[in-house]
């Protein structure tokens, strides 16, 4: 089910167009990557999926509802962390919590439940007690996901959660990220594409404040790549075998190159036939005594790059 649909935003300031008819949508229970290099537009979207800006044109539909006309409705469905959160530092994780929960309208008699589940699904039991101004940076992003948790919306938007993170805190909040996906809808955005990769379930890429592509890591890679890219490692080289793979049906580009170890053949085919098989079975009976073969896979730095910068 489609739990976000962005339709057609464009936003100006000044005279700049930030958002160009931006559209892309994110399904119930998914962990979406909002992904484009420094002012590309993403945290003017994600400000607009969270209410706190108006676009010039086009809508964002929350659940089935229009954000701009049920606007209060909608607020309800939405937790957003800012990429530096607004903690009172002088306070305690539980004094802010309440604090915010307060705020947000939370019912009475549901804000110790909804504080006591922040403070487990996010690992802060150890220091709820303790003022703010006190914790880790890692510790204070965590306390700035709960805050945006606390009224317990369906879906929440965190625009750069391991902004400044040692590499430790990077794969805590991770997999924090991970476990909230069990109850809620998650877009979020950061530079760290690998740790992207391994969280999110779709991605979408926007340069220029325009959308490039959207869709799984693997869709990206298969549109992207379109073929097959193989490196074979031969202990031997033959003329048979070499003649072989030059008159293969569907080469687009064969290269090979010796080392102290092998021979390295990289191997590119249009996809439209299965023929890893068949390349060991030849290079076997022509005599080149195969080692190793690999199917080269577009990581997504690797998708992001070629894709960016095959737009500007």
């Amino acid at each position: 089910m489609r739990e976000i649909v962005v339709e057609g935003i464009t936003k100006k300031f000044s005279n700049r167009k930030v958002l160009d008819n931006v559209s892309f949508h994110v399904n119930r229970g998914e962990i979406h990557g909002f992904l484009g290099p420094n002012g590309a537009g993403k945290t003017t979207t994600m400000r607009i999926i969270a209410g706190l800006l108006r676009p010039d044109a086009g809508k964002v539909t929350i659940e089935g509802v229009d954000h701009s006309v049920k606007r209060d409705l909608t607020h309800n469905h939405l937790g957003f962390l800012l990429e530096d959160p607004p903690l009172y530092r002088d306070m305690s994780v539980y004094e802010y919590l309440y604090f915010v929960g307060s705020l947000k309208k939370v019912p009475a008699n549901k804000l110790k439940a909804n504080i006591d589940y922040c403070i487990e699904v996010l690992d802060l039991s150890a220091v709820m007690k303790r003022s703010i101004e006190n914790l880790s940076k890692g510790f204070k992003q965590r306390v700035g996901i709960a805050q945006a948790l606390v009224h317990m919306p369906r879906i929440l938007i965190l625009d750069e959660p391991t902004v400044g993170l040692d590499p430790q805190s990077v794969v805590e909040i991770r997999n924090l990220i991970l476990n909230l996906k069990k109850e809620h809808t998650v877009i979020l955005s950061s530079h760290l594409l690998h740790e992207m990769s391994l969280v999110c379930d779709q991605v979408t890429i926007i340069s220029d404040g325009k959308i490039l592509e959207t869709g799984s890591i693997e869709q990206l890679r298969y549109k992207l790549a379109g073929k097959l890219n193989i490196q074979l490692s031969t202990l031997k080289q033959t003329q048979d075998f070499d003649q072989y793979l030059k008159s293969l049906p569907g080469l687009i580009s064969l290269e090979k190159k010796k080392n102290d170890e092998a021979m390295v053949y990289h191997i590119v085919h249009d996809g439209q036939t299965e023929i890893r098989t068949a390349l060991l079975k030849n290079a076997l009976e022509l005599g080149c005594d195969p080692i190793g073969l690999e199917q080269k896979q577009y990581n997504l730095e690797e998708i992001f790059m070629r894709i960016t910068e095959g737009k500007k």
